[in-house]
């Protein structure tokens, strides 16, 4: 089951150095959290930096409709839009900050807006998602964005989570719908009490279609797990012969998470 976010302050909004949606962070601002609130915080990828020496212009999206993300929040348009206008309306344009450190590293929200259908920057997003530019003027800072130090942006705040049965993903949603479809099969009168109801044969036909769709969902995780096995594997090897491997990366190649 997801969770709706509502009444989101955004208080900063953040460059960090990756796009891992739902990143944790250690909430350090000195304002209190609402009564009835929790802290917040997400990261989306960043989907263009302007490398203009004039502009010094950073674009991304700070969050956006109806997706839900690795922590099983999600939010409206409508809130979205609140969000967004609060931001604006407070003045908090000068808080961006880096890493989530809460303190301004001298940039700020030059442009905001909601993004529409076949937008220019980001014609993926869904409408109404929350799109910022924001405008580098400290000089280490721009050094350190044309670098690539900064792939994400990443809001901080505080809201109301509040559950919401309807938003499913995933295996949930699937076993969700099929345990509706059986019930509602359940339900129905039998063909002696009464002549064969018509939808019977729908409601049946759509059980076939969903339990075909869990082979296909079953097919893919063993396919996944069979790539996961190789995977240990190939690293356990790595691990018991590391001075056969130790040279073998290219000037380009890196290691560790990305």
């Amino acid at each position: 089951m997801a969770n709706l976010l509502k009444n989101m302050r955004i208080n900063f909004i953040s460059l960090v150095p990756q796009g891992a949606n739902g990143e944790q962070v250690l909430w350090k601002s000195k304002e209190a959290a609402p009564i009835g609130s929790v802290a917040i915080t997400r990261t989306i990828a960043l989907a263009e930096i302007a490398k203009s020496e004039e502009k010094r212009m950073v674009y991304g999206i700070v969050y956006p409709v109806n997706k839900v993300d690795s922590q099983g929040d999600y939010s409206t348009a409508a809130e979205i839009e609140k969000a967004a206008y609060d931001f604006m309306k407070d003045l908090r344009v000068q808080n961006v900050d880096t890493g989530h450190s809460f303190e301004k590293a001298g940039a700020f929200v030059a442009e905001s807006w909601l993004a529409k259908s076949g937008d220019s920057l980001f014609p993926e997003a869904p409408e109404g998602s929350w799109a910022v530019g924001i405008k580098v003027e400290d000089d280490a800072l721009w050094e350190r964005v044309k670098k690539g130090e900064f792939k994400g942006l990443s809001m901080a705040g505080f809201g109301t989570r509040v559950p919401d049965s309807s938003k499913e993903d995933g295996i949930h949603g699937f076993m969700k719908s099929i345990s509706e479809l059986i019930e509602k099969a359940l339900n129905k009168k039998s063909p002696e009490q009464e002549g064969v109801d018509p939808k019977m044969e729908e409601l049946l036909k759509q059980l076939n279609q969903k339990l075909d769709e869990g082979l296909t969902i079953k097919k893919e995780v063993e396919a996944l797990r069979g790539k996961v096995e190789t995977l240990e594997k190939t690293c356990a090897g790595l691990k018991a012969n590391p001075s056969d491997n130790h040279n073998t990366k290219s000037a380009d190649e890196v290691g560790g998470i990305l």
